[in-house]
Formats: structure tokens, sequence, C-alpha cells
């Protein structure tokens, strides 16, 4: 069995915010349909905003509010080579959609359950072709991959 990590499933970077940043303003970015999360970043990652956030927010105060007041802290946050089953409990565990991609300190972006979702499909072949054990992964756009690889 090849493990799969979340370096394969890395939707992208994503967009970051500092945490003095303004609700508005984050509310605003967030209205943009391909910004699914905002990263809190100040001297490393120190939280992540999405509309459930806002959700919370709304039903509590008509205050403004910097986003370090909304942000979940600290962001569930995995390294690039965790593998994604792990990722997937830690979805479930935490009740999130996105968690962040983090190496030393170093945000590099996110898997979202989306992302994750095709990787993980039972879409794979095993066979034995001359001996040798043989894997053909659909849901890697059908690669061929063998024992020793």
């Amino acid at each position: 069995m090849f493990e799969i990590t979340v370096e394969t499933a890395l939707t992208g970077y994503g967009e970051t915010v500092s945490p003095t940043t303004s609700a508005n303003e984050a509310a605003e970015r967030l209205r943009d349909p391909d910004v699914p999360l905002l990263v809190v970043e100040d001297d490393g990652v120190e939280g992540v905003v999405t509309e459930s956030d806002f959700v919370a927010m709304v039903a509590e105060t008509t205050d403004p509010v910097p986003v370090s007041e909304l942000m979940s802290d600290p962001p569930v946050a995995v390294s690039p080579t965790t593998p994604l089953e792990t990722v997937v409990d830690e979805m479930r565990t935490y009740g999130v959609k996105q968690v962040l991609v983090v190496d030393q300190g170093e945000y590099w972006g996110f898997v979202s359950t989306e992302s994750v979702d095709p990787h993980l499909a039972d879409d794979t072949i095993e066979v034995s072709w001359n001996g040798s054990p043989t894997r053909i992964d659909a849901s890697a756009g059908g690669a061929v991959k063998t024992a020793s690889d």
C-alpha cells in the first residue's frame, strides 16, 4: 500500500490577513467563492477565519471587531508529510472542512474535504503480472505503480 500525504492534495496557498484586519475586510474577501478561508498570520500562523466564524459573530454582536477575535485559535494544522487518512480523522474530530498545512511554522497552503476526497477514493486495482505486484490507481489519473515504486 502506498501512503498518500498532504502534499498530494494541497489545495493552494490561499489568502492571509493580519490579526488586526477588520472583520468587515475579512468578510468582503470571503465573499469571493474562490476564498474558502483566511489564514491569520503575524509571527507565523495564529489562526484561521471561515464563513462559520462570521455566522457566530453575527449571532453574538454587531460591534466592529478585528479578525483576531473571530478566528479559530489555534487552527487545525498538519505538516506536508502527514498521511491524508490522518487529515480526514482531524477534520472529523474538529468538525472542519479545511486544514492548514504548516511546516516548521511556515504556512504552505491548505487541504479541504474536496481536495482530499479524490485521493482517498477506493478506485484502485491490484494485480500480479508475471509475479510482480502492480497497482492501477484511477484516482491518480490511471497511474500504474509497481511494488518497487
